[in-house]
């Protein structure tokens, strides 16, 4: 499960669970009680067998993890994720957020993720840019900057990338293949985003 937790304002804290490669549920609530929102999602973790729940630990996110901490006895884990952290691999990527996110992007190149239709999810998704730093590192643009365009927070990409995050040096976990998939754009504009490097992202049609 990744976990993204809302901040303040029009914010919203979302769940998205995965089974492999498969996004079996898209949850959100308007709340921003860390008791409440931990509660939430050991809730889901119990109710869909989920083995690891992921959280933003950036601001009040850590609250969530430190409470789910306590409420897990030993039935699922609790990683903690901070995409401000130096990448994996720093000669790419500026930070953990654009690796994750890049892992994310791979996943849809190679037809490897299946999402249910959300169209908020996918708006959000299409409108994701980033750009490479003077030491060719990879920049994904400030949550903020996507809320300006969007009027809202992406709070469900955000969850996404989460949910396939990693603590390890792969940044993102090893695809698993499924039957179902349902990606938004085409082949063409994944390959299209290969050879050319556009600044946006391969699920923008």
């Amino acid at each position: 499960m990744g976990n993204d937790v809302a901040y303040g304002g029009n914010d919203k804290s979302v769940f998205i669970i995965r089974k492999g490669s498969k996004i079996v549920h898209i949850g959100e609530i308007d709340v921003r009680d860390t008791t409440y929102v931990s509660g939430k999602a050991n809730s889901l973790a119990l109710e869909l067998g989920v083995q690891n729940i992921k959280v933003d630990v950036i601001g009040i996110g850590a609250g969530v993890h430190d409470q789910l901490n306590n409420m897990k006895a030993g039935r699922y884990e609790v990683t903690p994720i901070n995409v401000a952290e130096k990448a994996f691999d720093s000669e790419k990527f500026l930070n953990r957020r654009a690796e994750y996110y890049d892992g994310l992007r791979q996943r849809f190149f190679d037809h490897d993720i299946s999402i249910p239709a959300d169209e908020e999810l996918e708006e959000e998704l299409a409108t994701i840019k980033y750009r490479f730093n003077s030491r060719g590192q990879m920049r994904i643009e400030e949550k903020d900057e996507m809320k300006k365009r969007l009027g809202r927070s992406p709070d469900k990409a955000d969850a996404l990338m989460l949910a396939f995050a990693t603590q390890k040096d792969t940044a993102w976990e090893l695809p698993y293949q499924t039957e179902e998939r349902i990606i938004p754009g085409s082949r063409e504009d994944l390959s299209g985003f290969a050879m050319q490097r556009k600044e946006r992202w391969p699920w923008d049609s």
